[in-house]
C-alpha cells in the first residue's frame, strides 16, 4: 500500500483512531489481533522502563524480525489539524536506537499522530486509565 498509495499513509492513524479497535488487547492471541483492515501483526510497542519505549517484532518463533529498545533524541509538536480527541494529539518523535535494540534497528519516527495526550491532571479518573491514540511509525536500519 505504502508504494502504491504514498498519499494515503497520513490517513491512517486517523482512519484507525475512528475505528473501532479494543484497547485491551491482552486477552487476544498475540498474533490473530484482527485490526479493521484485517492486517497481521508486526509487533508489540510498550515500555521497558520509564524513559526506554521498546518495539517488540519477535512474535513467535517463525516471526523474528528483531527488538528496538529506543531513547527519545527530539519532539515536534503535532500540526495543528492533527485530530485532537479529548486532550489533544501526542507529538511526532525521533527515537534513536539503544543498547539492547536487536537487528539493524537505527531510528524510529512517530509522525501523524492522532490523540492521545493525557489529562492535565489524574484528578477524577480511576486509579487506572488507557489514553487511546493512533500514529504512523518509520523504522530505519543500515
Amino acid at each position: 500500500m505504502a508504494a502504491n498509495y504514498p498519499d494515503l499513509l497520513e490517513l491512517i492513524p486517523t482512519i484507525i483512531w475512528n475505528s473501532s479497535v479494543p484497547l485491551d488487547v491482552s486477552t487476544f492471541p498475540r498474533s490473530k489481533i484482527q485490526l479493521p483492515a484485517n492486517i497481521d501483526l508486526m509487533g508489540h510497542h510498550f515500555f521497558f522502563d520509564s524513559t526506554t519505549p521498546e518495539f517488540n517484532f519477535n512474535l513467535d518463533s517463525s516471526k523474528q524480525f528483531g527488538i528496538a529498545m529506543t531513547k527519545k533524541g527530539g519532539s515536534i509538536d503535532a500540526p495543528a489539524n492533527a485530530v485532537k480527541g479529548q486532550y489533544g494529539a501526542v507529538p511526532w518523535l525521533y527515537l534513536t536506537t539503544t543498547k539492547g535494540t536487536v537487528g539493524k534497528y537505527k531510528a524510529v519516527y512517530r509522525v501523524d499522530t492522532a490523540s492521545g495526550n493525557p489529562p492535565d491532571t489524574c484528578e477524577g479518573q480511576p486509579e487506572k486509565f488507557q489514553m487511546r491514540y493512533s500514529a504512523n511509525y518509520y523504522f530505519f536500519g543500515n
